[in-house]
């Protein structure tokens, strides 16, 4: 009789820890028929302003209204070899798609994910004319929504003019530049800032204007512009440091030295500068403009710093691209009128005060991003069609 009552007792335990076990897994796992995508992001920035607005975005947001995991990489910044080394990793993790933030070598990163047969999407910026051209009818390359090279040259002229155009007390008549990583879309906005301040760029013999700055920057000193080589144009306004984060360049120490020299009137910036010395800026009250997002860490430097220009984009600006990526999944690969990969520009939203700032911060809120739901699922869809997301994006 003990020996059955010791049986039955282990019987109902064993039942007991299966039945809590089995709660347990439910409650880690109320949908168990649910299969999560694993969608895979190259970044080049993982601790910028607008790195940040675009990830917490897609994990707060995105992944909390639709079945996917978004798997980042680590900083890549300008290292092409890190770059192809962190994609295979992320192939490596079974993911089903790449959104790239990432531009050191993008024909690559389109030519693994297509021999590894991954959807695959520019998020910032956008290919060069010829690289569209050759990859536009690959099949596993989606497509990009971002600011083309064109727009970001346009960036970077209206802030250059912005400041040129200041008069009286306001007037500027030296500007430091901080010019970012040779990297196609920093070089872009470089090139229409000086173009902006009224300067011309010595390369190749020649002084170049306009978008042929790119060619001159990129062609002769390897992506970042040689203070030597930037001429001061009938304005009168003068550069008198060039900031970067080139390869084995540094930036505290040319940093600290501006600031121990005789100050800048201002500080222009093609990314980044909130991250990089937006500290150092504000204690010493050298007004500074900057390409980022309307974050709250920017509506502080507006308020209480001494930012004075931003060209900002918003978090979920990034959403259409996911757009494009979840429906190329879903079997619904949206191309354009000409049967190529989709390809989309977006601008950028600019304030010159704290009162511009706010207006344009308060349109989007974690929990109410201008690309909500009710956006995306207008586009996500089997029988969503390429003018269907051209209008949207138009919209927005």
């Amino acid at each position: 009789m003990k020996k059955f009552l010791k049986t039955l007792v282990i019987a109902v335990v064993a039942m007991a820890i299966a039945l809590t076990a089995a709660v347990s897994l439910t409650a880690c796992n109320k949908d168990n028929t649910k299969t999560v995508t694993k969608i895979g992001v190259l970044v080049a920035d993982a601790s910028g302003a607008e790195a940040l607005a675009f990830r917490s975005y897609y994990e707060n947001y995105v992944e909390k209204n639709y079945d996917v995991d978004f798997v980042y990489s680590e900083e890549i910044g300008d290292n092409a070899t890190k770059e192809m080394e962190e994609l295979d990793k992320l192939l490596a993790e079974n993911c089903k798609a790449i959104i790239s933030f990432a531009s050191c070598d993008r024909p690559a990163q389109i030519a693994k994910c297509e021999e590894s047969r991954v959807y695959y999407a520019v998020a910032t910026g956008t290919l060069s004319d010829e690289d569209y051209e050759t990859y536009k009818t690959k099949q596993y390359f989606v497509g990009q929504v971002g600011p083309s090279t064109f727009t970001e040259y346009n960036v970077g002229l209206a802030m250059g003019q912005y400041y040129k155009s200041l008069t009286g007390d306001a007037a500027i008549h030296s500007v430091a530049l901080y010019v970012g990583f040779p990297a196609p879309e920093h070089v872009a906005r470089t090139a229409g800032i000086l173009t902006g301040l009224g300067m011309t760029y010595s390369a190749f013999g020649q002084s170049l204007s306009g978008m042929d700055i790119i060619g001159g920057i990129y062609g002769q000193d390897n992506g970042i512009a040689n203070l030597n080589n930037i001429q001061t144009g009938d304005s009168g306004i003068t550069v008198t440091t060039v900031l970067s984060m080139a390869p084995g360049a540094g930036l505290d120490e040319p940093l600290n030295a501006m600031l121990a020299g005789t100050k800048p009137d201002a500080l222009l910036g093609v990314g980044m500068v909130s991250v990089f010395m937006a500290a150092q800026l504000n204690q010493q009250n050298i007004p500074y403009a900057d390409v980022d997002a309307f974050t709250a860490a920017n509506k502080t430097n507006f308020e209480s710093g001494s930012m004075q220009y931003l060209a900002g984009k918003y978090g979920s600006s990034v959403g259409p691209v996911f757009a494009l990526i979840l429906n190329a999944l879903n079997g619904n690969v949206i191309r354009n009128a000409d049967g190529n990969a989709v390809s989309l520009d977006q601008g950028y939203m600019v304030a010159t005060s704290a009162a511009e700032y706010l207006e344009n911060y308060t349109k989007e809120s974690g929990d109410s991003p201008i690309y909500d739901k009710t956006v995306l699922d207008s586009i996500i869809g089997n029988d969503v069609t390429y003018q269907q997301l051209v209008d949207v994006v138009a919209s927005k």
